[in-house]
């Protein structure tokens, strides 16, 4: 099992701040993904090359290179929803399963620091992670509670997290504060899929090409931006 602590050190001293003290959603943790494909944005790795949201993508990331930062966050309802309650959803989720969840800002895949993932918890003793989704609406917990609806760019985070990481698997859940009537929480566990590890890096490989050939048109490099 990877010593992610250790890596920390080692990334720390790029970015020129201890990475193992910071916070998710802190300014140093928006610093520590500028510019690095992560596991919320992976689904467009798999998209074609000519697709317009890759390219998208592609511009944001390049973007941040050039200014060190991340584009701006949206204030939105449903982003500062989930936000609020996802403590909660953790407690939660350790109470169902009994499992100890450990925080982690962010993990770097390896020394290159150009893909990460930011988990909403690593299980304690095992190779397994945690996405917690909270979501505005009350019907999107239900499509996922009774109906076993999940996205598929959420599954595709899920699947980048276990690539970053090299863990076997990754429990997805999904929390609602406001059921009454039922559970708040449901879970999941998505396994590891060697299948999807292959098209991932093989998307992950060709969106590096694409973006390098972009930075070196601007006269930039990867790094710059720290």
């Amino acid at each position: 099992m990877r010593d992610f602590n250790k890596e920390m050190e080692l990334h720390s001293e790029t970015l020129g701040f201890d990475l193992s003290q910071v916070k998710q959603n802190s300014p140093e943790w928006m610093r520590s993904r500028a510019g690095v494909i992560s596991a919320s944005k992976a689904h467009y790795l798999l998209m074609g090359r000519k697709t317009a949201g890759r390219q998208t993508y592609l511009n944001e990331l390049v973007a941040s290179i050039a200014t060190g930062l991340l584009p701006e966050e949206i204030k939105a309802k449903a982003l500062q929803w989930g936000k609020d309650h996802e403590e909660d959803a953790r407690e939660a989720y350790s109470a169902a399963t009994f499992e100890g969840v450990n925080d982690m800002a962010f993990i770097y895949k390896d020394e290159t620091m150009r893909a990460g993932c930011s988990p909403d918890g690593l299980i304690a003793g095992e190779e397994k992670g945690l996405e917690l989704k909270c979501p505005v609406s009350s019907a999107v917990w239900i499509a996922f509670a009774a109906a076993g609806t999940i996205k598929k760019e959420e599954i595709i985070q899920c699947h980048f997290s276990m690539w970053v990481t090299g863990y076997q698997s990754w429990a997805f859940a999904k929390f609602d504060p406001r059921n009454v009537n039922c559970k708040k929480l449901h879970h999941v566990v998505i396994e590891r899929d060697e299948e999807m590890m292959k098209k991932i890096t093989a998307g992950y490989n060709d969106c590096i090409e694409d973006m390098d050939a972009m930075l070196k048109n601007l006269g930039l490099e990867f790094g710059m931006q720290w």
